[in-house]
């Protein structure tokens, strides 16, 4: 049976917001069927952030240098 935090990898908790971290499933429209990571900002009230990102697993290596080198 799964639960509510399946997929779920972690949480960064702000004040007013936090971000989600998921590991699931590609998109219906993805051209690939390998693992997506979905980094979700939630504000304070429950509502979604409007910047809200997915993208497939072998491309977070490529995203996490680009990160490291700002």
């Amino acid at each position: 049976m799964r639960t509510l935090t399946d997929g779920l990898i972690g949480v960064i908790a702000r004040h007013s917001y936090r971000i989600e971290v998921w590991n699931m499933s590609a998109p219906k429209l993805a051209v690939t069927d390998e693992r997506w990571i979905y980094i979700t900002k939630k504000h304070h009230n429950g509502d979604i952030g409007e910047r809200s990102l997915g993208i497939p697993e072998s491309d977070l290596i490529e995203l996490i240098a680009l990160l490291e080198r700002t």
